[in-house]
């Protein structure tokens, strides 16, 4: 099973500066790639991609459906219950994020 975190990495990786390419990501850069996806999206207008984790799937092309962020809470390991609240989901989209761009090679 491939995770969410990898997924996200080649995701960001995939629009990458060329002469970043071999360095490590950093979270303020891999923050702003999702940033920079958010601008393209048909949806942009109403992206929150800083605050939503479900703005920052659809800026990626990932599900973000209650269901797939709940798989991916898990396997962030989200300290208790996924309820999907405002708080559960702003947890896991700095998580997210935040693990794409850590050890990124």
């Amino acid at each position: 099973m491939f995770s969410i975190v990898n997924l996200v990495r080649i995701v960001l990786n995939a629009f990458r500066k060329a002469e970043c390419a071999g360095m490590p990501m950093t979270l303020e850069e891999a923050n702003d790639i999702v940033k920079e996806r958010a601008s393209k999206h048909p949806e942009a207008v109403s992206l929150n991609v800083e605050a939503s984790v479900v703005d920052v799937c659809k800026a990626l092309g990932l599900d973000g459906s209650y269901d797939a962020r709940k798989r991916y809470a898990i396997e962030l390991e989200y300290p208790g219950s996924y309820d999907g609240s405002a708080h559960a989901n702003r947890w896991l989209r700095d998580k997210l994020v935040l693990k794409a761009a850590e050890n990124d090679i």
